[in-house]
């Protein structure tokens, strides 16, 4: 990627770019697949056919990539969505006949403490979740999960059944929106907020994190003090 001229983003050690005369090019590659996308079409076909005489490569039209599908409207807009992984994973669990819901958490507590069996596929579950979205709540109970925490994951998995054909759709107008906001003593046990951020692009989520907050340490507190 250097003798062709590129550089690599410090933003993600997976995404190389190049800006020569005006036209730039981006090139991701995660082990063994890859994505190019450039301002001009000859400069992505010249690099192609340096890639082609350094590796033996196979190239196709983008409709996926790693498990994500792309789809392309004569308008310029695209559209990605992860509707099979999340049909797999569905299967995967035992949740493929569902009912849906329309919502992916709720606000009620059932007090359910009892802890899940060992045999209940938890931390597995909160993994396979981990690559669609954020699932910050459920993430939490990890180490002591309970039967309401379990609960809790099998409403996430009712309410991806309902919304298999939903994705992020990116339009052609080049426009950058960040939303923040937080609850206020959300968490019924503890009673902390959580944070959510939302940076949209192009009308489309490019970033976007559901944080809730550690109390700061004690003896970290003293010591400022004094």
């Amino acid at each position: 990627m250097k003798k062709a001229g590129f550089s690599n983003s410090d933003a993600d050690p997976c995404l190389f770019y190049r800006r020569q005369n005006g036209n730039s090019l981006y090139v991701v590659i995660y082990v063994d697949d890859g994505l190019i996308v450039g301002s001009n079409k000859k400069e992505i076909a010249v690099f192609m056919d340096v890639l082609q005489h350094e590796f033996e490569i196979t190239t196709g039209s983008l409709d996926n990539f790693l498990g994500i599908k792309i789809k392309q409207y004569e308008d310029g807009a695209i559209m990605i969505s992860q509707g099979k992984y999340t049909e797999e994973i569905l299967q995967r669990f035992r949740m493929a006949e569902c009912n849906t819901i329309s919502t992916p958490i709720g606000r009620e507590d059932n007090n359910q403490n009892e802890e899940v069996s060992s045999f209940v596929p938890y931390r597995e579950a909160i993994g396979c979740l981990m690559y669609l979205s954020t699932v910050n709540k459920a993430a939490r109970a990890m180490e002591k999960p309970t039967t309401e925490d379990w609960s809790r994951v099998k409403r996430i998995f009712r309410y991806l059944k309902g919304t298999l054909n939903f994705g992020i759709v990116y339009n052609k107008k080049e426009e950058l929106k960040i939303y923040a906001d937080a609850d206020f003593a959300g968490d019924n046990r503890t009673r902390r907020s959580t944070t959510g951020i939302l940076a949209k692009y192009s009308g489309g989520a490019v970033s976007w994190t559901s944080q809730w907050p550690h109390p700061q340490p004690r003896q970290l507190v003293k010591e400022q003090k004094s």
